[in-house]
């Protein structure tokens, strides 16, 4: 994709601060991730907290239309649908 992907890889590796409004919290946590994989390359690193991040979501979706609904059925559907989102993974590995 042309979004910005090498811009935040080379600020999670040099813990700059890419385009306003930047993305601190993304940043440092990206930053963290890649020391604690420390033999992966930096961008793979990213990559990685960024298919993570977007599966930890999914999930966390499911579990709210788990609460709300009380139905397994609809909360499976709900995160299901959400991690299949052509969209969402474009965007979460680019």
């Amino acid at each position: 994709t042309l979004w910005d992907a090498g811009e935040l890889i080379a600020a999670i590796e040099g813990l700059g601060i890419p385009h306003p409004p930047g993305t601190p919290l993304f940043v440092a946590i990206g930053r963290a991730w890649a020391v604690a994989l420390g033999a992966l390359p930096t961008a793979l690193a990213a990559n990685l907290l960024s298919a993570a991040a977007v599966a930890a979501a999914c999930g966390l979706a499911a579990l709210l239309v788990a609460r709300w609904t009380r139905q397994p059925l609809a909360a499976f559907a709900a995160g299901t649908a959400a991690g299949l989102m052509a969209s969402v993974w474009r965007n979460a590995t680019e």
